[in-house]
């Protein structure tokens, strides 16, 4: 199963596929902001924090897609180090979501046992949870397979030869090693 997350074109797709999402969900954030700025004169304290949300939202999905484009670099020059900050800010952010699903279903059994309104809450905060798992798992595997690469180049590597010599080929033959 990790030959196919191994391979240096697959995580470039998977990356690409991550930018186009937070793409579409800044182009969301911008529309709901725009609809939202000719009356901020006018907005209640509520509406201001919705406001600073989806302007905190925007940043976030910005700075995603920068990270993504640095993935990108790490992955086509086969550099771990490039690719470390993706990783962590994605396991940041998916524990963070885990978190907050959790909190919101604690909180939807004890406000209120209608299962249809702990779906609702809850639901959401699963899909993206799944989403952002079927994003990381490739990513990760293809950083581990990066970082064996990197160090058995570098003759440092003390891990199992076989688990990582099957894979060692695509990366070698996908692109030079910088």
């Amino acid at each position: 199963m990790t030959g196919i997350f191994s391979n240096p074109k697959f995580g470039v797709f998977v990356t690409i596929t991550h930018i186009f999402v937070c793409a579409i969900l800044a182009t969301c954030v911008v529309r709901s902001l725009n609809a939202s700025t000719d009356k901020v004169k006018d907005m209640s304290k509520e509406d201001k924090k919705i406001f600073a949300l989806l302007l905190t939202l925007l940043v976030m999905s910005l700075l995603k897609i920068i990270l993504s484009f640095v993935l990108i670099v790490g992955i086509v020059k086969k550099n771990h180090h490039l690719m470390a900050p993706w990783i962590a800010a994605t396991f940041i952010s998916m524990v963070a979501v885990f978190f907050y699903t959790l909190v919101a279903l604690a909180f939807s059994f004890v406000n209120t046992l209608k299962l249809r309104q702990n779906a609702e809450r809850v639901l959401p905060g699963m899909g993206i949870l799944i989403t952002q798992i079927g994003f990381f798992y490739p990513i990760f595997v293809l950083y581990q397979s990066v970082l064996v690469f990197r160090l058995k180049l570098e003759g440092i590597y003390e891990g199992p030869q076989e688990s990582f010599n099957d894979h060692d080929s695509e990366l070698v033959d996908s692109n030079e090693v910088y």
